[in-house]
């Protein structure tokens, strides 16, 4: 769309914003992207806060947007970025970037630099770069979208100093960590799906409607994905024009047992880049014991740690040193929502637990592993032959 200038006829629709200081909104510009029809008033309700932080509080520059995988981080940063684009925006622009496993400074200096016409091609040094870059920024209203972060960006490398005005960053990622190294001084948790909005989205996916006589079948799948809408929508996606009650059955049951199906993959390979990412082959174990140990119910985190200690997980010269690792470990799984937490109601006690689908995908690891024998909710007394 055109972008008329500060200043322009047909420009100048001032309000006061919540300090009191005049405001002038102003068309934006950017790219809408297609997106899904989100379920759930969660979801309305996260649009809503993040784009009145980014027109109309003063005080919240930074935006995080944190969840597990396939839980619709990206998904809902493009509606937040449709909102930005389709209603009065005190920002000229919208840039947003997707940033890649093997990000560099220099890749995303070179991507921001595209999207405002900046030629930094025959410019090798950093700092150069990063100038000529604050230079074309500086006089901007803009928000920075960076999507799929999993690392801290240092921006005033890229020449994005945390002084310049007239700028708002929103960022997505597995880790809350990565959002408050970053500064955010709102942090949004993405959570899984209620029970009702998952079957909405099921059925949406699904695009027809399902015989009465596998509509049982149909929920008890829905409630294995626990919310998660990359589950959901990969099973619908498996499950289209299925009519075959046996199939239907089958499909449960493997997803119940952790038997990977090639058209389940999807699925596997998302969730487990957050336990490649732990990069650490202690804190690998670590998920991989919680997997085994937590029940659907959860459990306190000191008992968990107890269990850490016993199948010699954990190690240290005393058992404050070994309880001190384990917080900080489960910490970790914390941070990249790979646990979830619960503080149990009129009890000061909190416990862990993993979603059903990374448990899974923890399962599948350690049935690749020849060390190991895992049988899902098959209650094993004894060594299977």
């Amino acid at each position: 769309m055109e972008v008329q200038q500060e200043g322009e006829v047909g420009m100048e629709n001032r309000v006061e914003n919540h300090v009191g200081q005049s405001v002038q909104f102003v068309e934006t510009k950017g790219e809408k992207f297609l997106t899904t029809k989100l379920k759930g008033e969660e979801f309305e309700s996260h649009i809503k806060e993040i784009c009145s932080c980014l027109r109309d509080d003063d005080s919240v520059s930074k935006v995080g947007i944190y969840g597990m995988g396939g839980v619709g981080r990206t998904e809902l940063a493009k509606h937040v970025n449709n909102e930005l684009l389709r209603t009065p925006s005190p920002f000229h622009h919208i840039y947003w970037v997707t940033v890649s496993p093997d990000f560099s400074i220099h890749k995303l200096q070179d991507t921001i630099a595209r999207m405002v016409n900046l030629d930094l091609s025959s410019v090798d040094d950093k700092h150069i770069r990063a100038a000529r870059l604050f230079e074309v920024l500086k006089d901007k209203n803009f928000v920075l979208i960076l999507d799929d972060m999993w690392n801290y960006v240092p921006l005033e490398m890229v020449g994005i100093p945390d002084n310049m005005k007239r700028w708002k960053l929103v960022l997505t990622t597995r880790s809350l960590n990565v959002c408050r190294k970053m500064y955010c001084q709102k942090n949004i948790k993405v959570k899984p799906l209620l029970v009702d909005a998952s079957w909405e989205l099921f059925l949406q996916e699904l695009g027809h409607r399902i015989v009465p006589s596998l509509e049982k079948i149909a929920k008890s799948i829905v409630l294995e994905c626990q919310g998660l809408p990359l589950g959901i929508k990969v099973m619908a996606r498996n499950m289209k024009q299925v009519d075959d009650i046996h199939e239907w059955s089958n499909a449960l049951d493997k997803l119940r047992r952790s038997i990977p199906e090639q058209e389940n993959l999807e699925i596997f390979k998302e969730l487990k880049r957050s336990y490649d990412y732990l990069n650490d082959p202690t804190l690998q174990q670590c998920f991989l014991c919680c997997a085994l140990y937590l029940g659907l119910a959860g459990n306190r985190r000191e008992d968990v740690i107890e269990f850490l200690i016993d199948v010699g997980v954990l190690e240290g010269e005393s058992r404050r040193e070994e309880f001190n690792e384990g917080q900080t470990m489960l910490n970790k799984l914390l941070n990249l929502c790979l646990l979830e937490e619960e503080e149990e109601e009129g009890e000061d006690i909190c416990t862990v637990k993993m979603h059903c689908l990374l448990k899974n995908m923890a399962i599948q690891i350690m049935n690749a592993d020849a060390r190991v024998i895992v049988k899902n909710d098959e209650k094993l007394s004894e060594m299977p032959e």
